[in-house]
Formats: C-alpha cells, structure tokens, sequence
C-alpha cells in the first residue's frame, strides 16, 4: 500500500528530497525540534534516507508525518510523529500511523516499535501500542519504549 485517500486527505509515501519531503521536514521541524530549542542536523538529514517518509497530504499540502524504518529482523521503528496542530484531534494522526504500519507490514515486518512521548501513551494505546520497558529521558522529555504486533 504505498497510497491511499481517506476524506479528503491523502496518505502516501514520500520520496526523500521531494517537495513533499521537504514539507514534512519543515512539519518535524516546527513541531518536534523548535519547542525544545533543538534543530535538525545533517546527520539527522541523512539518516532520513534510509527510512519510509509517510505523510498526510490535504490539498498537496503535508499536514501529518510519521517516520519508519525498517530492520532486518522484521520489525519497524516509527518515530517523529507530527501532526499539524489545526489538522490535531481529527483522526489524521490515527489514520496515519495505520496507513504506516500497513507500509511495514506490506514490506515484511511483523512488529512495529517506537519511543513515545509520556504525554502521549495514551494516544499509541488507542492504536493498540503497549509499554515495554520503563521510562527514559530523550531530547530532555520522558518516554516509553511501546511496541504492536502487526498483521
């Protein structure tokens, strides 16, 4: 599944360095680094390479964006999860990371992981995510390792 409409948004996966790409770069940007007064670097950039950019896209426009990548022992890493804040508390988010967790599986994993934020465990139970470790700090905010089987 590497496209998918669903009331009016758009969700797909990007090409690396596309225009798109870009949008959901400047979307994680605004989101997940500037609050903490962090910047992205081009080590992070490359990295990006290797990973699956999904995003939700509403009039060409990206407004949601989740990361994953993929490992050679079937399972799936999401990470920098980000939703526009008007495009917040609509579903998008959810309608995102199951469209991402479709792309895992159509690529073989059996198992997605991520870090997620306190603050937002209860957002990953929703999806069926449960806690698997205890919490840690990252970037200076506690988290929780969570993880779902796929399929």
């Amino acid at each position: 599944m590497a496209e998918r409409s669903d009331a009016g948004l758009a969700f797909r996966v990007v090409e690396f360095g596309s225009g798109s790409y870009e949008d959901a770069w400047q979307l994680r940007e605004e989101l997940l680094r500037k609050p903490l007064g962090m910047r992205f670097t081009l080590e992070t950039r490359e990295a990006d390479r290797e990973k699956m950019h999904c995003v939700a896209e509403a009039d060409d426009h990206v407004v949601a964006v989740v990361l994953v990548g993929t490992n050679e022992d079937g399972t799936a890493q999401a990470g920098s999860v980000a939703v526009q804040e008007d495009w917040q508390g609509k579903g998008v988010g959810l309608t995102l990371m199951k469209f991402a967790e479709q792309v895992a599986a159509d690529k073989g994993a059996y198992r997605m992981t991520l870090d997620a934020r306190v603050n937002v465990l209860g957002f990953y139970r929703k999806l069926g995510y449960r806690e698997c470790g205890p919490e840690f700090e990252k970037v200076g905010i506690p988290h929780r390792r969570m993880e779902k089987l796929l399929g």
